[in-house]
C-alpha cells in the first residue's frame, strides 16, 4: 500500500513541478506554493523532489 501511495504521489509531484515551471514567470507566488506542496509531498516519503520524480515503480 505504501508503494502505491508513493506511486500516486510521484505522479502528483511531477504534475506540480511541471505546473510550477509553467507559472514561474506569470505568477511567481503561485508557482512557489506549488513547489512547496511538491516538496511537502516528497518529504512525506522521506525524499526530495528529485528523488521522488526519479522514483521507478
Amino acid at each position: 500500500m505504501h508503494a502505491r501511495r508513493l506511486e500516486n504521489n510521484t505522479l502528483l509531484i511531477t504534475a506540480l513541478v511541471e505546473y510550477h515551471d509553467a507559472l514561474r514567470d506569470r505568477d511567481p507566488e503561485r508557482a512557489r506554493r506549488e513547489w512547496t506542496r511538491a516538496q511537502d509531498l516528497a518529504a512525506e516519503h522521506g525524499k526530495t523532489i528529485d528523488e521522488a520524480v526519479g522514483y521507478r515503480f
